[in-house]
């Protein structure tokens, strides 16, 4: 039984996974609600499977919001390291394609990264393998949007910044977006992933597994600006 969790955008996903199953699963999407309410959800999930023994953990890694990926990393590796059992972190936009597994459909997931960017990732099913056509990069929606417009097929949108790209979405010919339960990172998602990079690659070290933020963060940005100014 794997303990999955994912704080890497405004929505707080906990799961606990057996193999190919979610045995238990709780999403909350609320303001401020990370810190003060993983924990709490950390044990409803527990409660609700029954307190099994845990085997490993899977965490979101990035990209995606930088206090919500220090949260929920902080809290993996504390418990990975408490327990004694193998810490997984997998990239947040692969998490989504595992939404939508068997799907034909080539797809593309995006999270906002702020000023009109995005975090992007693209790919496709195909005899049960997840094929990525471009891995975890950072650029404008609209160039995004362009290039995909441009490989005439149709694909499909997923991740939470179709929520503020909806409309332009739905402007482009061959784009089209998720629906709105289907649109964010499951924590169910997170522990079948985990559990397959274990199988694959073995475990991360608590002590040096960071996360991938893909950009600098605005404050990082600020103070380089005003020791230029200085």
């Amino acid at each position: 039984m794997w303990l999955a969790l994912d704080t890497s955008g405004r929505t707080s996903t906990v799961a606990l996974t057996d193999g190919r199953q979610v045995a238990a699963e709780v999403q909350v999407r609320r303001k401020r609600m990370h810190s003060e309410q993983l924990i709490t959800h950390l044990d409803t999930v527990c409660e609700l499977a029954g307190r099994p023994a845990i085997d490993g953990i899977a965490v979101s890694a990035g990209p995606g919001s930088f206090t919500g990926l220090r949260i929920g990393l902080a809290t993996a590796k504390s418990l990975a390291y408490v327990w004694g059992v193998p810490l997984v972190g997998v990239n947040s936009l692969t998490a989504l394609f595992y939404h939508y597994q068997g799907v034909p459909t080539p797809l593309c997931a995006i999270v906002d990264a702020q000023k009109g960017n995005v975090y992007y990732s693209c790919g496709y099913w195909k005899d049960g393998e997840l094929k990525l056509t471009a891995d975890s990069r950072i650029a404008p929606f609209h160039e995004v949007a362009a290039r995909l417009a441009s490989e005439n097929e149709s694909t499909l949108i997923v991740g939470e910044a179709v929520d503020v790209f909806a409309r332009d979405i739905q402007e482009i010919p061959g784009l089209t977006a998720a629906p709105p339960h289907c649109r964010y990172v499951r924590a169910g998602a997170v522990g079948i992933l985990g559990e397959t990079e274990y199988t694959r690659r073995g475990a991360d070290d608590p002590m040096t597994l960071a996360p991938l933020y893909l950009r600098r963060s605005e404050a990082e940005v600020l103070w380089e600006q005003r020791q230029c100014q200085q």
